[in-house]
């Protein structure tokens, strides 16, 4: 992912003793004659700000913001959030937390199966059962958070932003690309972990109270646990599938691959080619194309599902948005006014302007490159005829 000077630059300074030893190395092996000072801009221009030197003083790069998450708000402060993740940062060694999570994860299932189920919805106390609930978001970040501290990682801290229309919290922790996979997965994993860990000790407390809330919290924890594992949506199984298939930008290149590979054959040449052609094809792209084609096929089921069963919804939103606004601006806006199918048919909405609008940029840039092949080829024609 980086050219070969970058590299040598990058084993330079991990292989010398001092900024003396790594400048005279690099002169070395580059046939150079820095000073010190011009040895360190380049350093800092080139691996300043990816969160890889020491006491890095570079600002942090646009490219390492989470552009899919909007209006992040910090809520928390890296100092706040490395105190409250101490007490299980020991749980997130390689040697434990394997058999922790597996231990954990059976919990909530055994306690479930020796319940009455029938009690569990009508004795629920639902003030307790939506602070509880609640509370598994930041019990869920400070899992990330530390497992980044047991590995002596930086780490930011947690806030709040929306991922498409859905609010959510998320937590800083850009520096877990410096470590190795394994750890990376457990570092991905530590936040479903603490779910877990946490739904569990709910459902103890059931065992020694009968509390029914307890366990009607650790049952929607344990639910919201394997859908986190949905690799297709940003959630916490996206990230362990970009460890495990060491794929940074994950979604982002196998939705390129998908659109390059729609682009340049349709389904009946692609099996028509010869085999050399196909030989070609590398595993990680195949995987590629096929992550970029369930995803695609996925989202097209839930716009055609929205479209099918709110139909008149979605073609009268624009004016019920107006509405909803007018009444608001006059205040007159009531929670009878709002319909959570409001908020599928907005998510539609969303998709569908970010399908149009990256329509438009992706053949915008297709339109250009083809206009300057056009120029430099008339140009180079009448530079010869000249």
């Amino acid at each position: 992912m980086i050219n070969q000077a970058t590299y040598q630059l990058y084993q330079i300074l991990r292989e010398s003793s001092d900024w003396l030893e790594a400048v005279r190395r690099f002169n070395q092996i580059f046939g150079l004659t820095l000073n010190q000072q011009e040895f360190n801009d380049i350093v800092a221009q080139t691996l300043g700000g990816y969160n890889v030197l020491i006491e890095d003083q570079t600002p942090v790069k646009p490219s390492l913001k989470n552009n899919y998450l909007k209006l992040k708000v910090e809520l928390l402060p890296a100092c706040v959030v490395g105190v409250l993740s101490k007490p299980l940062q020991w749980v997130y060694a390689l040697n434990v937390f394997w058999i922790a999570f597996l231990l954990c994860s059976l919990v909530v299932p055994m306690v479930y199966f020796v319940s009455d189920a029938n009690q569990i919805i009508a004795q629920t106390d639902y003030v307790l059962y939506f602070s509880l609930l609640y509370a598994t978001m930041l019990v869920h970040e400070l899992g990330h958070i530390g497992a980044c501290a047991k590995y002596g990682l930086k780490h930011g801290g947690v806030g709040f932003g929306f991922y498409f229309i859905m609010p959510v919290m998320y937590a800083d922790i850009t520096e877990v690309w410096l470590v190795d996979r394994s750890h990376r997965v457990i570092a991905n994993l530590a936040g479903i972990f603490n779910e877990i860990l946490y739904a569990s000790a709910l459902a103890v407390v059931y065992l020694m109270t009968g509390n029914e809330t307890c366990l009607a919290v650790a049952l929607s924890v344990f639910t919201m646990v394997i859908w986190e594992f949905n690799p297709f949506v940003r959630f916490d199984g996206y990230w362990v599938l970009s460890d495990l298939t060491n794929t940074p930008n994950l979604l982002q290149k196998a939705n390129e691959m998908f659109r390059i590979s729609i682009r340049r054959v349709t389904l009946m040449t692609f099996w028509q080619q010869p085999k050399t052609q196909l030989r070609k094809l590398s595993w990680q792209k195949i995987g590629l194309f096929i992550y970029g084609f369930i995803n695609t096929l996925l989202w097209v089921a839930i716009m055609i599902y929205t479209l099918i069963m709110y139909r008149e919804i979605v073609f009268q939103f624009p004016v019920i948005v107006w509405q909803l606004f007018a009444k608001a601006v006059n205040a007159q806006l009531s929670w009878q006014d709002l319909s959570r199918q409001y908020i599928t048919v907005l998510l539609f909405y969303v998709v569908f302007l970010k399908f149009i609008i990256s329509q438009w940029q992706s053949n915008k840039h297709i339109l250009l490159k083809n206009i300057r092949k056009n120029y430099v080829s008339e140009e180079s024609i009448t530079e010869n005829r000249l």
